[in-house]
């Protein structure tokens, strides 16, 4: 297994520009989405190492972001996670 110690992620765009986004995993791809955390980025980068749920990742599962809002001034969002 492996665990996530942070979140790093920042929103690409015009100013005022947000994503809502969760990251997640789960054993199987179509299921349920375990939470390990979520936000909504900003045009500040971000550094999240407290208030991680779900951090111990299980051996094989897959591990995915998924956004829920977007503003039009958006134009990406970079989310790393450390280990």
């Amino acid at each position: 297994p492996i665990t996530v110690t942070s979140v790093n992620y920042v929103v690409v765009g015009a100013t005022g520009a947000t994503v809502a986004f969760t990251l997640g995993w789960n054993a199987s791809r179509t299921g349920v989405q375990t939470l390990i955390y979520g936000a909504t980025g900003t045009l500040t980068g971000t550094s999240v190492t407290s208030g991680l749920t779900n951090t111990a990742i299980t051996a094989g599962s897959w591990v995915w972001l998924q956004t829920s809002a977007t503003s039009s001034l958006a134009y990406e969002l970079n989310v790393s996670i450390g280990t």
